[in-house]
């Protein structure tokens, strides 16, 4: 007997089911997929009141310096200006006076040739740090498309007045040297008031090339107190604060925007080819495109850093406390294979390097001072035994403990061990040498052992190929 047959609607009803069931297993998978994303998304104005609660902005106009800086006592406009001065002048006609400071008498008569036809910018510059504030009001909801081109031009402001006084201190002119020294540390302060790392990372190389000249300035003013009192009372009252929670407060508002303004991931990853073809572009739309997918990423990256600034040290100078705090978020998002967690892992920052170079700058502050201090005991009595009586001054950050002092009576040398943590007895890093800066210490002596100075460079004639004031190339 054969099998009853199965009835056309049944065939029908079979066919049609193998049709729309995966599309309708696919609506409610989309359809489950977007609740929790809208859901996570829900969260924004929750975690963004947490934040305001702790004291973090979340907007623009929380960024703005209080109390404003009034136009009297604001450097912003002057560093404005050096970019269209620096127009004017050839690459040539440019500072490249810290190659004089770091020591290279070859160079010294160009030095000396570009340090005049850079007076029209020194005068812009001596005027700029007349001005105890800088705000360069900036808009901080362009987020990452936000450019800093003032940065260049200040860095290069702190090189032209390195140079200059350099050529003081050896026409005999040493208030005109630490007046053009202090005013080296006052565009190093005036880029750390901006509320961002970047801001913060200049400051600290400006102050290095300060620390320069300090070094070199105390070896010639070594033996004469109304000086070192001079460059003590300058130290002391252009003394930077690292303002580290300030830098990542910027941060916070320029990624919210940064994050709200993502169309494609093109617009996020340039090299992933999205938004070139059809499939592409239909991704974006129900990604990046979809304000609720936007919100939901935002929520996740917010609170990695609701959770930062809950972790962090109430001490800034604690830079181990904010380092180890940042390692244990970035080992977070590391750990994270969402979708959110792989855009966090590129958005937010990598702060090993950052808080370092902050622990440096530290420690090149304090030893200018405390070698400063030093010189200044020697000069009317005698070096102390030890470097307690200095308190905090002579702390260094990479070991919480006192720096490293060596004196024989007549003279003596301070350091800092330095990013290796290791000491190495005082050996001090000398540029143009076979000698790696990562190896050496922190060190600033004088009228005891150190290091022999690095063999001299051949002559360079100038040529037009040299990075002038301002270019991309200065370090």
């Amino acid at each position: 007997m054969e099998p009853p047959k199965p009835s056309r609607n049944w065939v029908k009803f079979t066919c049609l089911g193998c049709v729309f069931a995966p599309c309708l297993l696919s609506f409610v998978t989309f359809g489950y997929l977007k609740y929790r994303v809208s859901k996570q998304g829900d969260g924004l104005p929750i975690v963004l009141a947490e934040l305001r609660k702790m004291g973090v902005p979340t907007e623009p106009s929380d960024l703005a310096q209080k109390p404003a800086v009034p136009d009297s006592d604001n450097a912003a406009p002057y560093y404005q200006q050096l970019a269209s001065i620096r127009k004017t002048m050839s690459d040539t006609s440019v500072l490249q006076g810290y190659s004089g400071l770091a020591g290279h008498p070859d160079d010294r008569f160009e030095a000396k040739q570009q340090l005049d036809n850079a007076a029209p910018a020194l005068k812009v510059i001596d005027e700029a740090v007349k001005r105890n504030g800088c705000d360069f009001a900036r808009d901080y909801s362009k987020g990452a498309n936000l450019l800093f081109p003032e940065y260049a031009d200040m860095k290069g402001a702190v090189k032209l007045l390195g140079g200059r006084a350099k050529f003081q201190w050896e026409a005999g002119n040493y208030s005109g040297a630490i007046k053009s020294i202090g005013g080296m540390l006052r565009v190093a302060r005036h880029c750390s008031s901006e509320p961002t790392l970047i801001g913060e990372l200049v400051c600290f190389a400006d102050y290095s090339i300060a620390m320069v000249a300090i070094d070199q300035l105390l070896e010639v003013i070594k033996n004469k107190p109304t000086a070192l009192k001079e460059l003590d009372a300058t130290l002391t009252r252009e003394w930077i604060k690292p303002r580290i929670v300030h830098a990542f407060h910027g941060e916070v508002v320029m990624s919210r925007f940064t994050i709200e303004s993502l169309r494609s991931w093109h617009d996020f990853m340039p090299d992933s080819g999205s938004g070139s073809g059809g499939f592409d572009k239909t991704i974006d739309r129900l990604t990046l495109g979809d304000p609720a997918v936007r919100r939901m990423l935002e929520t996740k990256y917010l609170e990695l850093w609701k959770n930062a600034f809950a972790k962090f040290p109430k001490d800034e100078s604690d830079w181990r406390g904010y380092q180890t705090t940042m390692q244990e978020i970035e080992h977070q998002i590391e750990m994270d294979n969402s979708i959110e967690g792989k855009l966090n892992q590129i958005m937010f920052p990598v702060f090993d390097q950052f808080t370092n170079a902050w622990a440096a700058m530290m420690a090149k502050q304090r030893l200018s001072l405390l070698a400063t201090k030093l010189l200044e005991k020697r000069a009317t009595s005698k070096l102390p035994s030890s470097l307690k009586e200095f308190g905090d001054l002579a702390i260094d950050p990479f070991t919480r403990k006192n720096m490293r002092y060596d004196q024989n009576g007549k003279g003596f040398k301070v350091w800092s061990v330095g990013q290796n943590e290791t000491d190495e007895n005082g050996l001090k890093y000398l540029p143009n040498s076979s000698m790696r800066a990562d190896d050496c210490d922190i060190v600033l002596g004088y009228d005891i052992g150190l290091p022999t100075a690095p063999p001299k460079r051949a002559y360079r004639p100038a040529t037009p190929s040299r990075p002038g004031f301002g270019a991309p190339s200065i370090q």
